[in-house]
């Protein structure tokens, strides 16, 4: 059985933002005027590699069975 998947795509949210950029990966942001602070864009993905996936992640990766 191996890893078929390197890299997934994921969503990102308040609770993974921190752990992904503690990571290293750079989070697009933009500032945001009328709170006058920068945020993330609703919606926004990132590639990451597959042994970066937080512990509890629901994401689907593809792999051989034999």
């Amino acid at each position: 059985m191996g890893l078929l998947s390197t890299e997934v795509e994921v969503g990102l949210t308040g609770s993974n933002i921190k752990y992904y950029e503690d990571l290293g990966y750079e989070i697009p942001r933009y500032f945001n005027k009328a709170n006058n602070r920068e945020m993330v864009k609703r919606g926004t993905k990132i590639k990451i590699k597959v042994k970066d996936l937080m512990p509890q992640s629901m994401v689907k990766v593809d792999v051989d069975c034999d």
